[in-house]
């Protein structure tokens, strides 16, 4: 064989192994990333006391809610019960336009990876600035743009207005 044979079989093996590592193993391993703004994560101290009782009464199960109070939109969602921690639940790329859309990205564990062994209820909540007022509904998207849900938005004002 002779020097430029040689030299474009190793290219060509190069280019081959290189796409296996970026193309073909990422797709097989799960490699699907959050490529969105993540929006924060709200600590449990600052989640109004009804987003707050909404996440803790059905924790076994998976929901989506939204709820609006004094300009701020509340999204909230629940991955439901778990059998081991390394789960978690994120929301981002949060858009307005009558109706509230975001998109939401469930991180699971791999198979190779070491969690804790314990029953874990994961979930989230996040606000955005609504100032002209609640929208009509959020609608929760997967970072593919599939329809996981659609929820009316409740107004927490008009409940404390009718107590």
């Amino acid at each position: 064989m002779t020097r430029t044979k040689k030299i474009i079989l190793i290219v060509v093996l190069a280019a081959v192994v290189l796409a296996v590592a970026t193309v073909i193993l990422p797709s097989v391993l799960g490699g699907e990333t959050f490529t969105v703004a993540e929006l924060e994560r709200l600590a449990d101290k600052d989640i109004p006391a009804a987003v707050y009782l909404w996440l803790e009464e059905n924790k076994h199960s998976e929901g989506f809610g939204a709820f609006y109070s004094q300009g701020w939109v509340y999204l909230a969602v629940r991955m439901g019960q778990r059998p081991t921690g390394g789960y978690s639940v994120h929301l981002g790329d949060a858009q307005a336009n009558g109706d509230i859309t975001v998109k939401v990205h469930y991180k699971t564990p791999k198979p190779w990876d070491m969690v804790t062994q314990v029953i874990t209820y994961p979930r989230t909540a996040v606000k955005v600035e609504c100032p002209e007022g609640p929208p009509r509904a959020a609608i929760f998207l997967s970072v593919k743009d599939a329809v996981l849900a659609k929820v009316d938005i409740i107004n927490l004002d008009d409940a404390e207005k009718a107590e």
